[in-house]
């Protein structure tokens, strides 16, 4: 039988059918399997924060509220507290020149979202700084 451009292109057509087919089994298997490992992952966080929380709590009643086994040295703490210090005035720093980034994207017209979101995680890392250098200026008698 001698193949004529119309088999040709008819079995061009099926093999692409057969193709497109494959590929749309193949993506629903791999949004399937995407779907079960997320709920798996949501779950093992979920038992994962329980027992975090749970050990807190435990540790909080027997220490009697406190996270430390055994004493601190105040020189430690004190270098601690130092370090602390310099990471908060870096992260002002940090938020302080993202500021002006996202102003002037702003103000020259362009999309400052990217750079919002930077800035917002950089003013979140600010704050957490600001807790913990309190945090240990508290543990020193230092007030913060």
């Amino acid at each position: 039988m001698r193949l004529t451009t119309k088999n040709v292109i008819a079995r061009d057509v099926e093999q692409a059918r057969q193709d497109v087919a494959g590929a749309n089994t193949y993506s629903k298997k791999a949004s399937d399997r995407s779907d079960a490992l997320s709920a798996i992952d949501k779950d093992l966080l979920g038992r994962s924060r329980r027992r975090i929380a749970s050990f807190r709590f435990r540790l909080q009643q027997k220490q009697g509220n406190a996270f430390r086994p055994y004493p601190v040295d105040s020189k430690i703490l004190e270098r601690h507290l130092q370090r602390a210090e310099r990471h908060v005035a870096v992260a002002q720093e940090h938020v302080r020149r993202q500021r002006e980034r996202v102003a002037k994207l702003e103000r020259d017209g362009h999309d400052a979202s990217a750079a919002g979101t930077l800035l917002a995680q950089f003013e979140e890392l600010e704050i957490m700084h600001i807790a913990h250098r309190d945090r240990l200026a508290r543990q020193l008698g230092k007030v913060a």
